[in-house]
């Protein structure tokens, strides 16, 4: 064999050796991805950064548990949350803390401790972004707010659910996801129809002078006049949010009209603004064959007794309710009308280390 042939072959060896090591990275690669944990949850500080869950999990859609603490009964239905959201979506948690007793405060940090040490959960404290009440405000936790700036913040998203501590399903949060996951629509939430009375279209409730044109306000039928419109001029229904899913275009749009002062009001309202100035924008409603969702309410009113899932009978199974208030159950987590509430749905206790 001569030199040439030699030299020939250690080369054609050589490429041999890179081609099969190439292919082996892939695979690595690939078996590193798909056996990533789904349940891995993340959190993004003041600047908008994050760790890159997305960039692991290649998804494309967040889900936002948002809560100002997490009590036994809220942490619980975190874990739920976690346990049984799709692999196709990654969790993320958003909490509030800056108005909580000491009491409060301790016990929600031995539960985010919990959570940081078994999934590697990371928190965030929401703060306000600006926008002017009552759009969002402190004492609800700025959570529409935190939303908006998550999306906008994480262009590698092109959705975000958000889904707040009242809101409680009775099965797995699977199949609820997965029904949406081809659905292309700006905003999915329960949509409701309301009167010119409504009280949040005539307190804090403002649509500029031409932030909506004439041949989009048409439609309504009951415009008087266009500068400075009146809220219950313009608007007939409202879009809940304590289960609600944003696009990234839906939210930059929202975010910036917001901020401007071209409209102002509540987040229940502003929903229907939005898509009159933008019209390309796409509205589902969540149909009540698989959420039973109404307005519901916080502060002293949580505690009231119809506020608990026996409220919406007769109750079915992998449907989704709110509001179902933790603070309603006095007998919480470990007791005995709490338990069989697990049993009932399909949920299961985890850990001990819940407080």
């Amino acid at each position: 064999m001569t030199a040439v042939t030699l030299a020939y072959s250690a080369k054609a060896i050589c490429l041999l050796l890179s081609l099969c090591a190439l292919q082996f990275f892939l695979l690595f690669a690939a078996n590193q991805r798909s056996t990533l944990q789904w349940w891995e949850v993340a959190t993004f500080n003041e600047n908008g950064s994050s760790n890159a869950l997305s960039i692991h999990t290649m998804n494309r859609t967040a889900i936002v548990y948002a809560s100002k603490y997490l009590s036994k009964c809220k942490a619980i239905r975190l874990e739920h949350l976690l346990q049984t959201a799709p692999p196709s979506m990654d969790v993320w948690f958003f909490h509030n803390h800056d108005i909580l007793n000491e009491t409060e405060k301790r016990q929600s940090t031995r539960n985010l401790k919990y959570f940081e040490d078994k999934y590697g959960l990371k928190n965030y404290n929401q703060k306000g972004v600006g926008i002017k009440e009552p759009f969002d405000d402190a004492i609800s936790g700025n959570s529409k707010g935190s939303l908006l700036k998550f999306v906008m913040s994480h262009p590698e998203y092109d959705y975000a659910w958000m889904v707040e501590d009242d809101v409680m399903i009775t099965g797995d949060w699977r199949s609820f996801f997965e029904r949406f996951e081809s659905d292309d629509a700006d905003f999915i939430s329960k949509q409701v129809e309301h009167k010119r009375d409504w009280y949040w279209y005539h307190h804090d409730c403002k649509i500029d002078e031409d932030y909506i044109s004439e041949e989009n306000l048409n439609h309504t039928g009951n415009l008087n006049q266009k500068a400075q419109a009146k809220c219950d001029e313009i608007l007939n229904w409202a879009a809940l949010w304590p289960l609600i899913r944003v696009s990234k275009q839906a939210a930059k749009h929202l975010m910036e009209d917001l901020l401007s002062g071209f409209i102002q009001g509540h987040h229940e309202a502003m929903v229907q603004a939005i898509i009159l100035k933008h019209p390309t924008l796409k509205f589902r409603t969540i149909s009540s064959d698989v959420a039973n969702v109404m307005a519901g309410s916080w502060g002293p009113w949580a505690d009231s007794a119809k506020l608990k899932l026996d409220m919406f009978q007769p109750v079915s199974m992998g449907k989704v309710y709110h509001p179902v208030k933790c603070e309603a159950y006095k007998d919480l987590a470990g007791t005995e009308e709490f338990e069989r509430l697990m049993e009932d749905y399909g949920w299961k206790k985890h850990g001990t280390a819940i407080v």
